[in-house]
């Protein structure tokens, strides 16, 4: 028996309770923003600014540039522009 649920008996049951309810709301951090134009792409692979720079023209994260720009030359996709 935990320390926790010796201290607090409903405890058990509060956290089955509270898993219970959010299996139908699933966490914010699985939303995906809106996708990257042909255009973007374009820019991201250029290498023209910084990706900080980038970022805050494009009014993504830093991250998301990155992972881009990463994702594109692991798919070795051919780009049309």
């Amino acid at each position: 028996m935990s320390r926790a649920s010796r201290r607090f008996p409903s405890y058990g049951r509060w956290k089955k309770n509270y898993y219970l309810r959010r299996r139908f709301h699933p966490p914010d951090h699985n939303k995906k923003g809106p996708d990257f134009t042909p255009e973007e792409d374009k820019e991201v692979l250029s290498h023209h600014l910084t990706d900080t720079e980038l970022a805050q023209k494009l009014h993504r994260s830093v991250g998301s540039v990155q992972i881009r720009r990463s994702r594109l030359k692991n798919k070795k996709c051919i780009i049309v522009f």
